[in-house]
């Protein structure tokens, strides 16, 4: 389970969604206290999708941007992860990859084969923050060969 500053992750995201911080904060008198738990919460996603390997940033942005709906081995789900990656993603990579983003509870598994955002907060904060799909790929180290 993730820990962050101020708690676990589950304690945490239950601040954290935008309607969430809506109902806590109760109405406008509490807009600071929205707004100060909301970049909070943002600032924490950030980071922990920072730290995530290139295969689970694929799988992420392709779980943030199929959803509702996600189908992991749906031709558009692998396309889009193959174009963030820029190389396919192998059956047991991907698998590890979800494997490993519910490890850290940021997605769930809905059905067999059918995940999501484990909060509306992440998929928000994500979208916003990356309105474009991510380009993970590094350009080919070219060496000149001396003379």
């Amino acid at each position: 389970m993730l820990v962050t500053q101020a708690g676990t992750w589950q304690q945490h995201r239950g601040q954290a969604g935008v309607g969430d911080v809506h109902r806590q904060a109760g109405g406008d008198q509490h807009r600071g206290t929205r707004q100060q738990l909301q970049r909070r919460a943002w600032n924490e996603f950030e980071s922990t999708y920072n730290g995530l390997p290139p295969a689970q940033k694929a799988v992420f942005d392709a779980v943030a941007r199929l959803s509702p709906g996600y189908e992991p081995f749906a031709e558009v789900a692998l396309s889009a992860c193959q174009a963030t990656l820029g190389k396919p993603l192998t059956t047991s990579a991907l698998q590890g990859a979800l494997d490993a983003l519910r490890d850290k509870e940021l997605i769930w598994r809905a059905g067999r084969g059918d995940y999501a955002l484990e909060d509306g907060g992440l998929q928000a904060w994500y979208l916003q923050s990356h309105p474009q799909p991510p380009v993970l790929t590094t350009p080919p180290v070219t060496f000149a060969r001396p003379n």
